[in-house]
């Protein structure tokens, strides 16, 4: 079984960005550099994602790059209208310049209720 999808690169100048459904369907790995200050990379909302998670149970993974190697400009994932983000720490969604995030996303069975996708991001840290 593979799963799989294009690569992504992107820059941005702005102090935010919204992914879109498209860029979620065509990549599972997004190298995005924030060029002037940090970002907040805001995830589609829910409603939106009828194509990208349709059914109760599908599920999708990405692997986010902050591509910066500038010190000190950081990315935090923020959730879009709908989704529920989790994390194992409370700073799971801050990713330092150079580390990479796990971000795994399912729809969950009340589909149509306030909150129908939930989104476990897992910071990943250079270990060599």
């Amino acid at each position: 079984f593979t799963q799989g999808g294009g690569t992504s690169a992107t820059s941005s100048a702005l102090a935010a960005y919204t992914l879109t459904v498209a860029e979620l369907l065509a990549n599972n790995i997004l190298d995005i550099t924030a060029t002037v200050e940090s970002i907040t990379l805001t995830l589609p909302a829910t409603s939106t994602m009828t194509t990208l998670l349709s059914t109760a149970g599908d599920m999708r993974e990405w692997l986010i790059h902050n591509a910066t190697g500038t010190s000190g400009i950081t990315m935090t994932i923020a959730a879009g209208s709908g989704i529920d983000l989790i994390g194992v720490t409370t700073a799971d969604d801050v990713i330092d310049p150079t580390e990479w995030s796990r971000l795994t996303c399912y729809r969950k069975a009340t589909t149509g209720a306030t909150l129908d996708v939930t989104c476990i991001v897992s910071e990943l840290l250079a270990t060599d």
